[in-house]
């Protein structure tokens, strides 16, 4: 590797002065530390895998995950053990974004403040008067909804909702856009119309209320997902989600919603019953045929939610066509196209993994690298919304979670590495994502029976591989902790996930340690 567009990826080796890491008496170095573990696990790792069956209630942990070991010290993909030192390629699924020791700092104002552990509820009291350096729920709101209107500028702006997760921004992001969906069918259509649609599919009101104000036992409101779509777990996200039969197998499924192809735009506009709903409630039985036949009527579209790269949907991207036909279905019903970058957030050179996929998303999504769940929401959408809409308890009540998400997001806005000789963060995802691209792509060319079908941007990339089991534990073996993406399906995909600040060093020991592993189950 030498000039990339401008940046000498070589010459960046020879500005490598990191401090050690150091924990328990053990001290690791970024700029020296070199991947090289041990055959087999200590036996000491058995009582550990023992002692969590033994309290925790089964999730998806396998008996063979690896034991991470919190004694010892990580700084950058390297990270110390009692094997040896190994590379973290799967980064807590992408929660973490920088090392501990670049953030570290930017949290020194909140410990001193003595408002490290103050928990409040952010949702019934108004936070305010901060020491200095300490951020509030409005400054960190302020800092992501601005980058939202960098990256997808409308006059109006945005707001965050703050939530615990991934699956409750979700659950956010299907509620904000079916009340919206619903103001929007009463104002276009009225009363009589919403209630002779609740009629013709079946869905009476519900009088236990003792309000005026008419409360239906249902509301007929559709969200359209893609297959292998992962949303999450909870019952309104998991009925988005395509991926697994294990996630969906004994859980009641909320109906309004359908699946399509995430490569096929012809299927999804075959999905989408476009007959105005004046015209479907004039012909007796219409609209009960459109939704038993499985099609989604345009007038009842609340919003279409996709993931610019699927996670469980094997590490791909969607069609740019699908994305496009999504955009134009939501611009046509007035319904919200929602962006679940709970997974991409800040990998793929862009702030937004969606600014590289050209798609234009109403309401975003995010988790993970962003510490806290956030729904990012167009100021036209919050005009819908009523007081009591949503509510949770530690959103943003947090100060700890809300200093260290501000810190994690405004270091990948705004921060420097002397390292990169004046590249941003995202920058550097860029450069070092080409990088490890053609690292990739010449593995795929040398091993083409084994890897295949490079696929990502930045920071995140998937291969398919001909035997994951055997790869993943040849992987394992050679010093790369890996994760798969998808099935169990054979050839399966596996993902890469990699740090804001990767250097060249290394992207060179992820391919040389997967090039070992490669040759391993080649033998």
């Amino acid at each position: 590797m030498t000039l990339h567009e401008g940046y000498d990826v070589q010459a960046e080796l020879t500005r490598y002065r990191f401090a050690d890491v150091e924990r328990n008496g053990h001290r690791l170095n970024r700029g020296t530390a070199r991947p090289g573990v041990a055959a087999d696990e200590p036996p000491e790792f058995e009582a550990v895998r023992s002692a969590h069956r033994a309290w925790m209630v089964e999730t998806t942990l396998g008996p063979d995950s690896p034991v991470i070991e919190l004694d010892q010290p990580t700084t950058g993909v390297y990270v110390a053990s009692r094997r040896g030192v190994y590379l973290d390629l799967y980064l807590g699924v992408a929660q973490r974004l920088f090392d501990d020791a670049r953030l570290a700092p930017r949290l020194e104002p909140l410990r001193a403040s003595g408002l490290l552990l103050r928990r409040e509820i952010n949702t019934d009291d108004f936070l305010g008067f901060a020491p200095e350096g300490v951020r509030l729920p409005q400054d960190l709101a302020q800092l992501v909804a601005g980058e939202m209107g960098r990256a997808f500028p409308r006059p109006e702006g945005y707001g965050v909702f703050f939530s615990n997760s991934g699956t409750e921004a979700v659950e956010a992001a299907i509620k904000a856009s079916t009340l919206s969906a619903y103001r929007r069918v009463l104002e276009r259509h009225g009363e009589e119309a919403w209630a002779a649609v609740c009629a013709e599919l079946g869905i009476e009101l519900d009088t236990g209320f003792g309000t005026d104000a008419p409360v239906w036992r249902d509301y007929p409101l559709f969200c359209i997902a893609l297959r292998g779509a992962f949303h999450g777990r909870s019952l309104g996200s998991l009925a988005l989600t395509k991926s697994r039969p294990v996630q969906r197998i004994g859980f009641p499924m909320w109906r309004w919603r359908a699946h399509t192809s995430p490569q096929d735009p012809v299927e999804l506009e075959a999905l989408v019953d476009r007959r105005p709903l004046a015209d479907l409630l004039a012909e007796p039985g219409a609209l009960r045929r459109t939704v038993a036949d499985g099609r989604v009527p345009l007038d009842l579209l609340a919003a279409a939610v996709f993931e610019p790269m699927q996670g469980e949907g094997g590490y791909r991207m969607p069609s740019p066509a699908v994305l496009a036909a999504m955009r134009q279905i939501c611009d046509d019903a007035g319904a919200q196209l929602v962006a679940d970058e709970v997974q991409t957030f800040a990998r793929g050179g862009t702030t937004f993994f969606s600014e590289g996929s050209n798609v234009r998303p109403d309401i975003v999504c995010l988790a993970k690298a962003a510490i806290v769940g956030m729904t990012i929401i167009p100021a036209s959408v919050m005009r819908t919304l009523r007081p009591g809409w949503h509510s949770n308890t530690f959103g943003s009540g947090r100060l700890f979670d809300v200093n260290y998400a501000y810190a994690v997001i405004d270091t990948y806005l705004n921060g420097a590495e002397p390292t990169f000789a004046g590249l941003s963060f995202r920058e550097n995802e860029q450069v070092k994502g080409d990088c490890l691209r053609q690292g990739l792509e010449a593995l795929a060319e040398e091993f083409p029976h084994v890897l295949s079908e490079v696929q990502g941007r930045g920071s995140i990339w998937g291969v398919t591989v001909t035997d994951r089991p055997a790869f993943l534990a040849a992987a394992w073996r050679q010093g790369a902790k890996l994760l798969g993406a998808g099935g169990a399906e054979r050839p399966g995909r596996v993902r890469l996930i990699l740090p804001a600040d990767v250097l060249t060093k290394e992207v060179d020991d992820v391919v040389a340690v997967l090039r070992n592993a490669c040759r391993l189950v080649s033998s």
